[in-house]
């Protein structure tokens, strides 16, 4: 019979992997930014096209209560049908709004830096969170090995 204690990253510090070349830490606000700014474009230019961007930013997304019902009119920027970009905005905003459809450059950005953090930039091979820059954290394993 065998005990055993397995620590790794004992006292818990940053178990860095990478960072980015434009700063050496795992933050790039500006790669960040650009993310953003092309996500509001794109959430302006679709918007814009199936006439319901707001003054303020805003995409009203109700469509006169119909809500997903309402998709069937949503063009892209380029005017080609694309009800599948209205329901993800529908769901995006429900998750990262107050669920009342109506799309605030508020909660645009929350769904845009979520997005981010998840998966980055289409062109990218990693994504952009904390947790594909840092390695596993602190890691305790005590056991019994028992061999006959």
């Amino acid at each position: 019979m065998t005990a055993y204690l397995d620590a790794r990253i004992l006292l818990n510090f940053d178990n860095t992997l990478r960072v980015f070349s434009e700063t050496g830490t795992i933050v790039n606000s500006r790669d960040r930014q650009d993310r953003w700014s092309t996500d509001s474009s794109d959430y302006a230019i679709q918007a814009k096209a199936s006439g319901v961007y707001g003054s303020d930013g805003s995409v009203d997304l109700r469509f006169g209560g119909f809500d997903a019902a309402g998709c069937a009119d949503w063009l892209t920027g380029g005017g080609k049908p694309a009800a599948p970009n209205c329901v993800y905005l529908i769901r995006a905003e429900e998750r990262f709004g107050d669920g009342d459809h109506f799309f605030t450059l508020a909660e645009q950005r929350r769904a845009s830096d979520a997005l981010y953090a998840a998966v980055g930039r289409a062109s990218s091979f990693f994504a952009r969170g904390r947790h594909n820059f840092t390695g596993d954290p602190r890691r305790l394993r005590l056991g019994v090995e028992v061999s006959f």
